[in-house]
């Protein structure tokens, strides 16, 4: 009986670590793999203890090694591919050796590995004390057509998609040497490919695609069985086979802000006190609608980490969000697919994750259902309760006011979820009907009732009195002929001569007044504060815009489909008459903050305005207290300047953690771009490494820059900030490292050591960008 050699399969207790067990249930589960066997753990300890295990381990391999064939002799410690650590390309692997004497000697020099100096300050880093024991993996070489490397999930952007990077011949250069692979992009069964393989040879370039899509299926089918994501190695001669598999390291759950669907809701600049608002209001509505999806897992979310504010801008935390919709079984974008942000269709995968929300989905139905069937009524209370708060606020003291903005934030809250609630519910009900045949696009989805709460459809009306009023409109007349329209006379009770356009005007304004650019910004001056600026838009808009918008026909052919379009179309109605009535609400805040603005102008601000770059938690304080102090004015200063300096700035769509990439202003040609492998944003100077000797020259926090990922380079980790190199990918052992550290990395970047020695760099680990911010001082 074998004592220190087994068979792969028989190790998936771990015994000879987890590099073998995973292989072992590979070939378990009925995955092909190479004739592999495993050196176990045992054999290590009883070496370190003293006892002479080489002869007994020579005549088990004895019988194990084929005369003539090639092994890859690889380490299997137990603390290599855990969930938090890879310790990728920290201990030995020799390949292509043959001959029981060469494999001994392979086995040793993975055992010394153990306890070199680069395992154990990789081990030390990532806070592991004790040494590994040590189990051995001997595997019969393949010599393929194509190998390389496989993720089931992207490490750098979380995304749910398969990525899958190839090289001609073995692919062991890739992992170890880190040369530039080709590589492909698996999504929602779409394949991105990579660009011209001309340097390829023939049959690897003809197997390529179909190669890559069996690769892209079956990882996804072992990932599911390891209930994980997973990086992988593969190789193809004749058929395809896995060298190995493992969790993929530094993936734990990060926040991940997009404006995509943001913008919006809230575009443009945002100021503290709108956005502390905002969050109280819409967040608070987000979070309810989470909790009856999933119960418990999301009481614990604290609403102001669903959305950040960067750059003055809004971001939603789409990580969280995606958390979410992937315990659902559906795809981490399904709120951006429903609401028509960005395309696809939505994929529904009912199974256990659904099961096991199922009274939670059918509470959640239940309740949309009796809220639909009484919006008549809901909306007429919400407009009722509104109409009681829409007076002018300039008897109140301050106390009072602030009184009046939180039971307005009640309503809000009420309104808001009605405004989340309607544009799902449509989203949802236009995609089932497109899967039917149904084309929504070019049908009138307008009804009356609709079509009274769109101020484009009374512009319309307004621009035909205009017609009839005067056969020749003022802005037909020569420039020095047409009459100034001042706004104080039309806050005075309109222009003087009266007329039938001007009682038109003021009623359109009486209706629609409250609206702005902006609906969830009551910082923007609203309408009925410029009523000249709408006089001049009716004058100037064009002839039967609206007429032409709406004229596509009233329903869809096809009878069977007609109850489903009339159900969309009712629920378009609800939807903007949620809409309309949730932007009225809201509106009323900004009457009562400039009443307090003034009234705080008193107790210390410097200019009118100031109120709304303080958040809502400072205002309650400053009432509280009666007074503005020093640190306070200043805080305000700060952020009116920081909102100016970003009000033009080219912002970043996603922002990966709680720290944004600075705004670069380089241009283009300052800008190199790479394959993004470890996320993370660095800034410091630039310093060109080609090996160990060069270590005195790198001081903590520089931006460590390669020809190669080579593996030997993994000790200066430790003191760079960021890591820069002309090649390598993904799975290039300093990627992985770089992950684990938690350094952003950019690999494959043309030119890269080319860069002046102690040049300013920003590193871009989300984007893949290395931007040149300042040249070296000579």
């Amino acid at each position: 009986m074998a004592r220190y050699l087994k068979a792969i399969e028989a190790v998936v207790d771990g015994s000879a670590g987890n590099k073998a067990a995973r292989l072992g249930r590979l070939k378990s589960w009925g995955f092909p793999i190479p004739r592999s066997y495993a050196v176990t753990c045992r054999c290590y300890r009883d070496r370190q203890s003293g006892l002479e295990v080489i002869p007994a381990l020579r005549g088990e391999l004895r019988r194990a090694i084929a005369p003539g064939r090639s092994y890859a002799v690889r380490s299997s410690a137990d603390v290599e591919d855990t969930p938090s650590s890879s310790c990728a390309g920290q201990f030995e692997s020799v390949l292509n050796v043959s001959g029981l004497e060469e494999t001994l000697q392979a086995v040793e020099r993975v055992w010394e590995s153990a306890g070199g100096g680069r395992a154990q300050a990789y081990l030390s880093r990532m806070g592991r004390a004790a040494g590994p024991s040590m189990g051995v993996i001997v595997q019969e070489m393949v010599q393929p057509v194509l190998s390389g490397v496989a993720l089931t999930r992207n490490p750098v952007t979380r995304a749910d998609e398969v990525v899958v990077e190839a090289l001609p011949g073995q692919g062991d250069a890739l992992v170890q040497e880190g040369r530039t692979p080709a590589r492909w992009v698996c999504r929602e069964g779409e394949v991105a490919k990579p660009p011209g393989l001309d340097d390829w040879p023939d049959e690897a370039r003809r197997l390529a695609d179909q190669v890559v899509l069996e690769v892209a299926g079956e990882s996804l089918r072992l990932a599911r069985r390891f209930k994980a994501p997973l990086d992988l190695e593969w190789a193809f001669r004749e058929s395809l086979c896995w060298l190995q598999a493992r969790e993929i390291t530094a993936l734990q759950s990060k926040n991940v802000y997009s404006s995509r669907m943001a913008r919006e809701f809230l575009p443009g600049c945002i100021t503290p006190l709108v956005w502390s608002v905002n969050v109280q209001v819409v967040n608070s509505s987000w979070k309810r609608l989470l909790v009856q999806l999933i119960g418990e897992r999301a009481e614990s979310l604290e609403i102001e980490d669903l959305s950040r504010l960067f750059y003055n801008r809004a971001y939603f935390n789409m990580g969280v969000v995606g958390d979410i919709f992937q315990l659902l079984g559906m795809p981490r974008q399904s709120v951006e697919l429903l609401l028509g942000v960005e395309e696809g269709r939505p994929r529904l995968r009912p199974g256990l994750p659904v099961l096991r929300r199922l009274p939670n989905l059918l509470h959640l139905a239940l309740e949309c259902r009796r809220t639909f069937g009484e919006m008549d009524r809901r909306l007429a209370d919400l407009e009722w309760r509104y109409r009681l708060l829409d007076v002018d606020p300039g008897g109140l003291g301050r106390e009072e006011s602030l009184a009046r903005v939180h039971r307005l934030m009640e309503m809000d809250r009420e309104a808001a979820r009605l405004n989340i609630l309607a544009p799902l519910a449509l989203g949802l009900c236009s995609r089932l009907l497109k899967w039917a045949g149904l084309e929504l696009e070019g049908l009138d989805l307008s009804t009356p009732a609709s079509r009274k709460i769109d101020p484009a459809w009374r512009m319309e009306e307004l621009r035909n009195i205009c017609s009839l009023c005067s056969s020749k409109s003022p802005e037909d007349r020569p420039e020095e002929d047409r009459p100034e329209i001042d706004d104080s006379a039309w806050l005075g009770g309109g222009p003087s001569g009266g007329g039938e356009l001007e009682a038109a005007e003021m009623a359109f304004l009486r209706d629609f007044g409250h609206l702005s650019s902006s609906g969830n910004d009551f910082f923007i001056p609203q309408w009925r504060e410029t009523p000249g600026q709408v006089h001049r838009t009716i004058l100037q808009a064009a002839p039967s815009s609206t007429v032409r918008r709406h004229a596509g026909p009233a329903a869809p052919g096809p009878v069977l489909l007609r109850p489903g379009f009339r159900t969309v179309q009712r629920l378009s109605e609800q939807r903007d008459r949620v809409s309309f009535l949730y932007t009225y609400g809201y509106s009323l805040f900004r009457p009562y903050f400039l009443h307090l603005d003034g009234l705080l102008q008193e107790a210390g601000l410097e200019q009118a305005g100031d109120i709304f770059y303080l958040r809502l938690d400072e205002v309650e304080e400053v009432v509280r207290s009666g007074t503005v102090d020093q640190d306070l004015r200043q805080r305000v200063r700060e952020r009116r300047e920081e909102m100016a300096a970003n009000r033009e700035a080219t912002v970043p769509e996603t922002v990966y953690g709680e720290h944004p990439p600075p705004i670069s202003r380089a241009p283009p040609s300052r800008r190199l771009k790479g394959l993004a492998t470890s996320r993370g944003y660095h800034q410091g100077p630039v310093r060109v490494v080609r090996g160990l000797e060069d270590m005195p020259r790198l001081k903590e926090g520089d931006v460590l820059v390669v020809s190669h990922s080579d593996v030997g380079l993994t000790p200066l980790f430790v003191l760079a900030g960021a890591l820069v190199s002309e090649s390598g990918g993904l799975l290039s052992h300093c990627s992985i490292v770089a992950r684990e550290y938690g350094i952003p990395a950019v690999l494959s970047v043309p030119g890269a050591c080319l860069i002046e020695e102690g040049t300013l760099v920003g590193v871009d680990g989300y984007r893949g960008e290395v931007l040149i911010m300042e040249e070296a001082c000579l």
